[in-house]
């Protein structure tokens, strides 16, 4: 995220991730980062999010609640759904990426709760 961050700032683009490489940066946000918030608001009320790469065998159902996000990975359905390429949903789950590079369907309330979350 660093180098993505550099490029951001400097160009205002930043490299396409390659799908296994972005998928693990995903991961990372959900088993490392969102467990170390330490319960940082995120004033969810049990929406649920599906995540999921176009073009990688991946997702994820996330769950907002109040002072955190549950992971669900496999999850069959949610209130909204965001798909876009793995780089693509790998900046929106950092908080990186403009909400319009990502295809969001259903509850937008949720998708939008869940980005200012992702804000780090």
């Amino acid at each position: 995220m660093h180098l993505i961050d550099a490029e951001l700032a400097a160009t205002g683009t930043a490299t396409v991730v390659d799908p296994e490489l972005a998928v693990d940066g995903i991961d990372e946000m959900f088993d490392v980062f969102v467990p170390a918030s330490g319960g940082s608001p995120v004033g969810g009320s049990g929406q649920t999010l599906l995540l999921e790469p176009t073009d990688a065998a991946a997702r994820w159902v996330v769950r907002l609640e109040p002072t955190t996000v549950t992971v669900v990975r496999n999850e069959a359905s949610a209130d909204a759904e965001v798909r876009g390429s793995a780089s693509d949903l790998l900046l929106y789950v950092w908080g990186r990426e403009p909400v319009d590079a990502v295809a969001i369907t259903g509850d937008r309330a949720a998708s939008d709760l869940f980005y200012a979350a992702c804000k780090i």
